[in-house]
């Protein structure tokens, strides 16, 4: 449940060819380092359709249908305000009044977001620009940027990104990431530090509203990340299927064999 780099796991002295009917389950967890998503998730979709007899969590559909943050926009009423920008010229409109965050919609770990405040100076990952060099920046974002999802840009972002994590249905835990002393960006990725933490009375309602609809897709194992909004509730930000981190720093935080019960849950609801 952690990445490293280490090409030992991958080498072909250990590698074996088997039937994928020889398993009773496949768990997939994809880190999103891997070049060509879109050709592995058709590779998933492949495996799921030649096996008639392994369980898949998540499935591979499901992981297709809900590894873009574009998914969100079946849950935009419990969201902060946010639109799928094709053009910089839609963000702009969309928040003509207020700041925003541009995140990049196969991202993760913080990479390629970008912070436009009502000023329209951009906020890079440790930098703040000129009124000039932002005005320029904005001007010649690439094409291949977009499109790119624009999200309201919250005040209390020094509250932390809270994340949960949902096993068939059941919340295990949550673990809260803040920021670094004036930054602007909580991933762990970024230097965020990671505080114990229980899922509050809005998370619940969000697990509640988006669980039916997950496992529908088959989906049994997900984590959300919540942002208190400017009235001081938690709104989702975004929901990780493919690559669910936050177990292990729950497990820590909290002292509660949080990997145990995931994998007896796994196994209980298949």
């Amino acid at each position: 449940f952690n990445f490293e780099q280490r090409n030992a796991f991958f080498d072909a002295d250990h590698l074996q060819i088997g039937n994928v009917d020889d398993f009773d389950l496949v768990f997939f967890r994809l880190d999103r380092i891997i070049g060509q998503p879109d050709a592995i998730f058709q590779y998933f979709n492949y495996i799921g359709d030649i096996s008639n007899k392994v369980k898949f969590v998540n499935s591979p559909a499901g992981l297709s249908l809900t590894k873009s943050k574009q998914y969100l926009l079946n849950f935009d009423d419990i969201c902060p305000k946010f639109v799928i920008a094709n053009r910089i010229e839609d963000a702009l409109a969309a928040f003509s009044n207020s700041a925003f965050v541009l995140k990049p919609l196969d991202g993760y770990g913080g990479k390629g977001i970008i912070r436009v405040d009502e000023k329209r100076r951009v906020y890079l990952t440790d930098e703040k620009l000129s009124e000039v060099e932002s005005k320029k920046y904005i001007e010649n974002l690439p094409s291949s940027y977009f499109p790119i999802l624009a999200m309201e840009y919250l005040k209390h972002v020094s509250k932390g990104d809270k994340r949960t994590v949902v096993v068939a249905g059941q919340c295990l835990g949550s673990v809260l990431r803040v920021p670094q002393q004036g930054s602007w960006l909580a991933n762990l990725a970024q230097g965020a530090t990671t505080e114990a933490a229980e899922p509050d009375s809005d998370e619940l309602d969000i697990v509640k509203r988006i669980d039916p609809i997950l496992r529908e897709n088959g989906i049994l194992v997900y984590g959300i990340d919540t942002l208190v909004d400017n009235n001081g509730s938690r709104k989702l930000s975004e929901i990780n299927t493919a690559n669910v981190g936050g177990f292990l720093q729950i497990q820590e935080t909290s002292g509660s064999p949080v990997l145990k019960k995931m994998a007896d849950l796994i196994i209980g609801s298949l």
